[in-house]
């Protein structure tokens, strides 16, 4: 018995996956900080269908999102309605060197308040999955 399809979660289509990713700000990066994993919110923004976000030269992200695979992770959820959703990236990680795009990213992270920091991390999308809650059925 496969325990997924015994759940009330519905498999969201990519298109679905990408208006959720579209309709946050924050987000939540899985990553392995000295073989043990970590999970930490950043704010981003979409480039294309890739994440983006910054960080602080020298910290944490710096060091391990270098040609590293990560996941990141948006949600949201109605508690009162019992609904909701969560949409999970997964991909290549990469420092993005100073170029147009760069300054473009940099402007757009500047807009949402995201917190200043001198390296632009980009995650690749390898894979996109999105699960929703529905409510109960009576």
């Amino acid at each position: 018995m496969n325990l997924l399809q015994t759940t009330p979660w519905d498999v969201l289509p990519t298109s679905e996956c990408l208006v959720g990713l579209r309709s946050q700000r924050i987000g939540r990066i899985a990553l392995s900080v000295d073989a043990l994993p970590a999970v930490l919110p950043v704010y981003f923004v979409l480039d294309d269908n890739a994440v983006a976000f910054r960080t602080r030269s020298g910290g944490v992200l710096d060091r391990h999102c270098r040609n590293t695979v990560v996941a990141f992770e948006v949600d949201s959820h109605d508690a009162a309605r019992r609904e909701g959703w969560s949409v999970m990236l997964v991909g290549t990680a990469n420092v993005l060197g100073t170029s147009t795009e760069f300054a473009e990213l940099t402007a757009e992270l500047d807009r949402i308040g995201a917190p200043a920091g001198d390296v632009l991390i980009r995650i690749e999308p390898g894979s996109l999955t999105g699960r929703a809650l529905s409510p109960p059925t009576v």
